[in-house]
């Protein structure tokens, strides 16, 4: 990948990233490959952590509509209808 000068490249687009950190109305996405870098977990994991919680108490709720069909992909999540 070429070493390029943001700034000359998307002018427009920095200042406007500015002005929006400024006005603290700045928010920032990532995608799953940041995500993994940065040990966010993953959906499933998420789903699991936030059920198990003391003040959730959702681990039975989750189980009852988790399937371990193939067709649930990588999350091995898979909602019953």
């Amino acid at each position: 990948m070429p070493n390029t000068d943001l700034l000359s490249v998307a002018p427009k687009a920095v200042a406007h990233l500015r002005a929006q950190l400024r006005r603290k109305r700045l928010g920032l996405v990532f995608g799953s490959g940041a995500s993994k870098d940065l040990l966010f977990p993953d959906w499933k994991e998420l789903i699991d952590r936030i059920a198990a919680h003391p003040q959730v108490q959702g681990s039975p709720l989750v189980a009852r509509f988790v399937d371990k069909d193939p067709r649930a992909g990588q999350s091995g999540v898979l909602l019953r209808r």
